[in-house]
């Protein structure tokens, strides 16, 4: 029970960190202004991860893609970084 519980703790704050890391690192090097597209055509990778709908004031909004995206990253590394941490703990 215990080590289910440390496992959910670390895919959690995976995730939580991948949020915070998209929204540090991935989304300003997309996006270097909210209003830098209302002149320039966007790119595959901004339509992959940002929508701009004239409900959001035709700004970048991200999509449901960088959503799962983000979940399903930051859960894997917080795994395998709970993996690596364990072999290093009985290892020593």
């Amino acid at each position: 029970m215990r080590g289910n519980v440390i496992t959910l703790l670390a895919i959690l704050s995976g995730m939580i960190a991948a949020f915070f890391a998209n929204y540090a690192l991935l989304y300003p090097l997309i996006i270097p202004d909210p209003c830098y597209y209302h002149s320039r055509e966007t790119t595959f990778v901004f339509d992959m991860f940002y929508s701009m709908d004239s409900a959001d004031g035709d700004h970048p909004f991200p999509t449901t893609f960088n959503l799962f995206f983000t979940l399903f990253i930051g859960g894997v590394s917080g795994f395998l970084l709970l993996g690596f941490i364990r072999k290093k703990i009985a290892k020593d």
